[in-house]
Parts: structure tokens; C-alpha cells; sequence
């Protein structure tokens, strides 16, 4: 019996992993978002339950940063939020302010059905008006905050 109970559990738990994840304005899944929102390993680990969440201190052409990467157990990443280090103690603090978010997979969409990887035609068939640029790394679209 406990077996069973375990196996409807573990499915369950799978299925739900494998759902949209839907980005909007102000929410990524449950998860609110807004630049300067107070983050921590903890509370992104409460809204992504069936995800793996890690946290790094990592550095790059940009201001060293906390790094908090959402992914499958399959080490699939789908998720970074970033909190640039403008000061020495916040290397040692828990609890940062959001700067960034930036997706990485289609298993997250937008509210408008956009999701990475998607041809630009695509994209805006499903989302008009897009504004279009170039960024230190890569070229971006959107509109918004999104």
C-alpha cells in the first residue's frame, strides 16, 4: 500500500513539473516579481516545489552577482534571477533584491504565449508590437517589462 501511495505521489509530482510555467509583468508561475522584490534560496525553493533551486555567487563583464538558478533534476536549467553586488556585505547576505530575470527554456512561457526559442515570426504572430534590440550578449525582443 505504501508503495502505491508513493508511485501516485511521484507521478503527480512529475506531471506537475512538466506544466507551463507562465511568465507575466508581475509573476513568474506563483512567484511575484517586480525589480527590487526581496529574494532568497528560500523563498524561490517555496514556489518552485518540484524544481531544483541552487545559489551562486557569480561574475562576468557586470557588477559579481547572486545567482539563483531554477532547473529540472535533470540539470535542465530553466530559470536565473539575479541580484547585482553593489556593495562588499552583500556578498554574505541572505535575502537580495531582484534585478533580473532571464528564461531559459520553452517549459516557460509568456502571458502571451511567447516562449524562448520560438522563431521571431512566431512570436509575433502571437504578440504585436514587439520593440526590438541589441544587448551586451545577445539580441532581445519585448515590450514592457517582459
Amino acid at each position: 500500500m505504501r508503495y502505491l501511495i508513493f508511485c501516485v505521489w511521484l507521478i503527480s509530482s512529475i506531471s506537475a513539473a512538466q506544466d507551463k510555467i507562465i511568465l507575466t509583468d508581475t509573476s513568474i508561475g506563483d512567484m511575484p516579481i517586480e525589480v527590487g522584490a526581496k529574494i532568497s534560496l528560500y523563498k524561490i525553493k517555496q514556489y518552485f516545489p518540484y524544481y531544483k533551486v541552487t545559489q551562486q555567487i557569480a561574475s562576468g563583464d557586470s557588477p559579481d552577482y547572486h545567482l539563483y538558478v531554477v532547473s529540472t533534476y535533470e540539470n535542465e536549467e530553466l530559470i536565473y534571477f539575479i541580484s547585482y553586488i553593489n556593495e562588499p556585505d552583500e556578498y554574505e547576505k541572505s535575502i537580495v533584491k531582484l534585478d533580473e530575470v532571464i528564461i531559459h527554456t520553452s517549459i516557460i512561457q509568456d502571458q502571451y504565449g511567447v516562449t524562448p526559442n520560438m522563431t521571431i515570426s512566431e512570436a509575433i504572430e502571437k504578440r504585436k508590437y514587439l520593440k526590438f534590440g541589441a544587448g551586451h550578449m545577445d539580441n532581445y525582443f519585448g515590450n514592457g517589462k517582459i
